[in-house]
């Protein structure tokens, strides 16, 4: 880990880094981090691990419990954080928050466990009579108290788990290591310190219900009536504004079900139960099917069906004088006769109440996104937007999510060209397209009214398809050349943990979400960019990279998710800036990758390890990479079941798919019997495309993506065929998948590229190009680039799966050829 710079006492930005400065005196030194300030006594270091106390707070009482804790810790001499900003106390007490560091304001170090039963009892007189939330993770020192202590790490202790996610850790007496879990936990081998009670805490839902879960909403069982009931939970101080915290809200949330209760629309409201200042809101269960999972499955009329309930039921509401304020597909359940029914009333306020808050983005009304944090009357006007975003959901079969930008642009306009390209193959979004764009309007008053939308969805009109635009080849320059720029833009300092901004709980350098997948990236535009700036940043990501993974002890095998990808980047790297030394490096690093595991997938087991091994034997023509690679192929054919050409996975399941599964594997076995002629590989790999063949379900993508590879191998026209129909549906769901590499449109895009490099027949390439133009739809400007979405729709993450790089990595391919990345080519002829 690379720790920010220590700063001396005083000179410190910020009201808080003044006061705990002035609280402190001489002899301390602040570390300041991106959310978190870290206070050190001179010549001290945080112990690895042990009994921690946390304090809670609210961003009014923050600055009087620092100062109050800060006074007894500096007479102490004792290490602790707290939360930078007032913003970083608010994200702590958000109802989502992670649990790990939940309400957690301060955090403390005592420097002996000794020291901690003391301690807590200084910093409860203190900070008692302060409001603050519980801390769910750590154990109350008594009751109504800010101070909680558990058994944690101090510094960072993490290994890196088979998953490819690293997890904290704290070692036991014999030096094992144990997880530290995020929820409380007392460890058997340290005695509890403060001797809090421990009995098991009586059920706060008193008598009558019984819990059939935990957490802050969960079923439970009504002892009266003998039904099942929805609990939710509403802690004190926690999403707390102005105008109250959760429990207010709850309350709120239960007065608008009496309310709209004689409808029939929404949960009937059972009981609001208040106890140990916690409110619970106690409903009947809606039993059903959300609508982000019933929709998948319906045809164009019953699609139309529910657009025309969903009008009524708005319609209904706001009769009722209500506004929903967060209609969204995981707000409405369709019950099984077919009637549509809201599962919860979180944000509903009678029209013209002063609310905060907003709904998801995508449905969500940008007027409320803007004024989240202010208070502004419920509008009627919002809800019409949401109601556009449902109907684009509906037809278009995709959460019109649209990312962040700047400057910002209209929903409108943005969603636009995303309707225009659906509507080429989508009579109903040829329908709906002009009532979308009414309703999605930004200025509320353009709105149609809900008259005017059960009038239009009466009319049985469907406009003409609008041309399917195919983008030129200046599309997909523009896509390369702001995305490379945009890559560029991001990248962090030396020092840094992570060289552009991912999944934080992961390997920074993995083709998945870190360096290696956007490193491969910017390796592939180079001979198309001819820019200083590119050829300086992959030398750097490289070296970055290849140091990162010496620093880490634990060598995964996968492909996507371990050490295999970074090695296969590391080399084309080096080939790309004619670099020995990192040549060297990567095949150094190749040397220790594991041949066998439990996992036996692509993106992080034994096959992704194979296909690594084969690649870097044909750059550098070492035998012992080759017999690296065959120790893989002999692993998976003695671990293949018995029945089936599958392999079970570590949690004990089967998949046919690529990533993990059946597809995945049989190519790297294709790859290994060309490199080998073992004709036991082709074996395995035929019965494995046989098998995918008759399945009557496939991964499309990702099955056709073996399949082109097995026909190329075999001859046999069932791969093919099954091949060319996998691409149907491919083309077909360009416009409702993410943009992503993983399970997305560029994901597709190269499987379309594959087929028509297999074929020579020019259709497949000919849906990819049409693909470019479904990638320009989800894209966001920033700072006058145009940068492709995420497989989140709400943020242009950097790495290759799930982010920009992939996306980039396939529209080079796309517009100049060459190889797909981390894969063996279609044909051998091709290498």
């Amino acid at each position: 880990m690379h720790a920010p710079p220590l700063t001396r006492c005083g000179p410190v930005r910020g009201s808080w880094d003044r006061l705990v400065a002035r609280v402190l005196g001489d002899g301390w030194s602040l570390r300041r981090g991106a959310t978190r300030v870290l206070a050190l006594p001179d010549g001290t270091a945080l112990r690895a691990q042990g009994w921690l106390l946390a304090v809670s707070a609210t961003t009014t009482s923050a600055g009087m419990v620092l100062a109050r804790t800060a006074e007894v810790l500096a007479a102490r001499r004792c290490p602790f954080t707290f939360a930078a900003t007032i913003s970083a106390v608010r994200a702590l007490n958000a109802q989502d928050a992670d649990l790990a560091v939940a309400a957690r304001f301060l955090t403390i170090y005592p420097n002996s466990d000794d020291d901690v039963a003391e301690l807590a009892r200084e910093l409860d007189a203190a900070t008692r009579g302060l409001p603050g939330p519980v801390i769910t993770s750590a154990r109350p020192v008594c009751a109504g108290s800010l101070v909680h202590y558990r058994y944690a790490a101090f510094v960072p202790l993490r290994r890196l788990a088979d998953s490819g996610r690293y997890e904290q850790v704290v070692h036991a007496p014999d030096g094992s290591a144990v997880p530290d879990r995020p929820e409380l936990w007392l460890p058997p081998w340290s005695p509890d310190p403060i001797g809090a009670p421990s009995a098991p805490m009586p059920n706060p839902l008193g008598t009558r219900f019984v819990p059939r879960g935990a957490g802050d909403r969960f079923r439970a069982l009504d002892r009266s009536t003998g039904a099942e009931v929805v609990v939710t939970r509403g802690r004190a101080h926690v999403d707390e504004t102005p105008a109250g915290d959760l429990r207010d809200r709850l309350r709120a949330e239960a007065a608008m079900l009496a309310l709209l209760g004689p409808t029939g629309l929404v949960p009937d409201l059972v009981t609001v139960h208040e106890r140990s200042g916690q409110t619970f809101l106690i409903t009947s269960a809606v039993e059903g099917t959300p609508l982000a999972d019933h929709v998948r499955t319906l045809s164009g009329e019953q699609r139309h069906d529910l657009a025309i309930q969903l009008t009524e039921l708005l319609a209904q509401i706001h009769f009722e004088g209500v506004v929903l304020r967060d209609l969204s597909p995981a707000t409405v359940v369709v019950e099984p006769g077919g009637t549509l029914r809201l599962s919860r009333l979180a944000m509903a306020a009678p029209a013209g109440a002063e609310v905060t808050g907003a709904g998801p983005r995508g449905f969500a009304a940008p007027e409320q996104l803007a004024s989240a944090a202010v208070p502004t009357p419920a509008d009627p006007a919002a809800d019409l937007f949401s109601l556009g975003a449902m109907l684009f959901f509906l037809a278009v079969g995709a959460e019109p999510v649209l990312a962040k930008e700047y400057p910002e642009r209209g929903a409108r306009g943005r969603l636009r060209p995303w309707l225009d390209g659906a509507a080429v193959d989508n009579p109903l979004v040829r329908r709906y397209r002009p009532l979308i764009l009414d309703l999605v309007a930004d200025d509320p008053q353009d709105r149609c009214g809900l008259d005017a939308v059960a009038e239009r969805l009466t009319r049985r009109v469907v406009a003409p398809a609008p041309p399917a635009a195919r983008p030129g080849e200046e599309a997909a320059d523009e896509l390369v050349r702001d995305g490379v720029g945009y890559l560029l833009a991001a990248m962090a300092g030396p020092g840094a943990d992570r060289l552009w901004p991912g999944e934080a709980n992961t390997d920074p350098t993995i083709v998945h979400c870190g360096s290696a997948g956007v490193l491969n990236a910017l390796v592939r535009a180079m001979p198309y960019l001819r820019d200083g700036l590119l050829f300086d940043a992959v030398q750097r990501a490289a070296w970055w990279t290849a140091d990162r993974c010496a620093e880490e002890p634990t060598v995964l095998p996968g492909l996507h998710h371990g050490r295999s990808g970074v090695v296969w980047s590391l080399l084309e790297a080096a080939q790309a800036v004619q670099d020995r030394r990192l040549r060297d490096r990567a095949l150094e690093l190749a040397g220790d990758i594991p041949v066998h595991g439990p996992d036996p997938g692509v993106h992080r087991g034994i096959a992704g390890a194979g296909l690594a091994m084969l690649h870097c034997w044909r750059a550098c023509g070492d035998p012992a990479l080759l017999g690296k690679a065959v120790r893989c192929a002999e692993h998976l054919l003695a671990t293949v079941d018995d029945t089936e050409p599958v392999w079970w996975l570590p949690d004990a399941s089967v998949q046919t798919g690529f990533a993990e599964g059946t597809a995945g594997i049989a190519t790297f076995l294709l790859d290994c019997w060309r490199a080998t002629e073992d004709e036991r590989y082709l074996a395995i790999a035929r019965r494995a495309a046989d098998f995918l063949c008759g399945q009557a379900v496939h991964d499309h993508a990702g099955t056709g993506t073996f399949l082109v590879r097995a026909w190329a191998a075999t001859g046999d026209p069932r791969h093919l065929e099954t091949a060319q129909a996998i691409a149907t549906p491919v083309r077909a769901e360009q416009w409702t998948r993410p943009p992503t590499v993983a399970n997305g449109v560029a994901g597709g895009m190269d499987f379309l590229l594959d087929l028509a490099e297999a074929t020579g027949d020019p259709d497949p390439r000919d849906a990819a190009w049409h693909g470019l133009a479904a990638l320009r739809a989800r894209t966001t400007h920033r700072y006058g680039r145009t940068v492709v979405c995420d497989e989140s729709g709400r943020t242009a993450m950097a790495g290759h799966d799930i982010g920009v790089a992939g996306v980039l990595s396939t529209v080079i391919r796309l517009r100049h050829g060459g190889s797909r990345p981390w894969l063996p080519p279609v044909t051998p002829d091709e290498e």
